[in-house]
């Protein structure tokens, strides 16, 4: 019932079935196994688990869409089927990892617990640090999902492909950052018990900016020419959805930091959920009133706006509570150069796609420096990248001096 009151036109049958087992895989046996890995900081077990499940949705999705011609649901059953798998793996090692005594050997994790601030039953604990994040996840879904929906409703199916079309990439720049991320969580949560840590999260939450700005430049350059390289021309315009939709991915991006200093280091949840049910709130509402008179344009728009309230609140909430000191001036610059160069692929674009990708894959590259141009990079950067370079520190300097 819930399905068929969300979409208009799309059957439950087998849909629903397969989406449910995929979810039930996914949480059940996807994130237990990970989640020690990345406490442990066991980067590269943790990178041959995701890179096993990839190449099974691969192999599956090449078998049941291309050769058996199943479609959507060649797509689903291949995801199953690899997760399915999966789930057999990691009940296997986490077998293993119960009879060689994990629950014991905490000194095995990236840092102990601190348990000064007991607050009562491990049970007891992990409820109410836990629950209130499940309206918080709720609240994301609305806003990843609504758009799509709300287009099928009002607009029909054709706008719903064009736009899932284009939103492919935003969900593409999502896993990168997503995995930038994570790969930062143990710094955040080791700041809870290390002043040393904790001083360093301003510079690391400045890296992670650019990293993120350079990602999102890159998508918002690069898309269309690739859609109008591998689609017919009926499937072009998506082409012009993409920099909205991963505007409001950068917008997500940004908001881990303040939400990993909420999280990991201060362990407040309580609030996390009213800041993510306004955001989509804001999504829905905006998306119900332009998208039947605008489209998928005003789709891709309001999901820029909505996680760019996530990213505005939380990060002002988490600045009340967590005395993050973020380098301003600096990400300040990211944002004017990484606009500069989004700005300037306008004036040198081709009617040639694939030149278009080598001439967007240029402006990207001017990035650094340009940066090095708003006085960005620090003398301690600047010499780091002499010795990279193998150049005296004193030419580097002499070549673009200090801002």
């Amino acid at each position: 019932p819930l399905f068929g009151a969300v979409f208009n036109s799309l059957p439950v049958h087998p849909y629903v079935e397969l989406i449910l087992c995929i979810s039930y895989f996914n949480i059940a046996f996807g994130t237990v196994l990970p989640g020690l890995f990345r406490a442990r900081e066991q980067a590269i077990r943790y990178l041959g688990l995701s890179a096993i499940t990839m190449v099974l949705t691969i192999a599956f999705t090449v078998y049941l869409v291309v050769f058996q011609r199943l479609g959507a649901v060649g797509a689903l059953g291949a995801q199953f089927l690899a997760l399915a798998i999966m789930a057999l793996v990691s009940t296997v090692l986490l077998l293993r990892e119960l009879a060689n005594g994990w629950f014991g050997r905490t000194a095995e994790l990236a840092h102990e617990p601190d348990l000064s601030a007991d607050q009562g039953p491990p049970l007891r604990k992990a409820l109410k640090y836990g629950f209130p994040l499940i309206p918080h996840f709720a609240a994301h879904w609305t806003l990843s999902i609504s758009d799509r929906a709300i287009l099928e409703r009002f607009v029909g199916l054709g706008s719903v492909g064009l736009y899932s079309l284009a939103y492919q990439f935003g969900t593409l720049l999502q896993m990168l950052i997503t995995s930038v991320n994570q790969a930062l969580t143990p710094s955040f949560s080791r700041a809870a018990t290390d002043r040393r840590e904790f001083a360093a999260l301003g510079r690391i939450a400045t890296y992670y900016y650019l990293a993120v700005a350079i990602l999102g430049l890159c998508v918002a350059l690069m898309a269309n020419d690739i859609i109008v390289m591998l689609t017919p021309p009926e499937y072009h315009s998506a082409g012009g959805l993409v920099p909205f939709i991963a505007l409001g991915i950068v917008a997500m991006g940004f908001y881990f930091i303040p939400m990993n200093a909420l999280s990991m280091t201060a362990g407040k949840t309580t609030v996390i959920p009213l800041i993510t049910l306004a955001a989509g709130a804001t999504n829905v509402i905006l998306n119900l009133v332009l998208v039947p008179r605008f489209g998928p344009m005003a789709a891709a728009i309001d999901t820029a706006i909505g996680y760019s309230v996530l990213a505005v609140l939380t990060t002002a909430y988490a600045r009340s509570v967590v005395p993050l000191k973020y380098e301003v001036a600096r990400i300040i610059r990211i944002a004017v150069g990484t606009l500069a160069i989004y700005a300037v692929h306008f004036f040198v674009g081709t009617s040639l796609p694939a030149l278009n990708l080598l001439v967007s894959l240029l402006l990207v590259a001017c990035l650094p420096l340009l940066l090095w141009l708003l006085g960005f990079w620090t003398d301690s950067e600047k010499s780091r990248l002499a010795r990279l370079l193998r150049l005296p520190t004193h030419q580097v300097r002499t070549i673009i001096p200090e801002s």
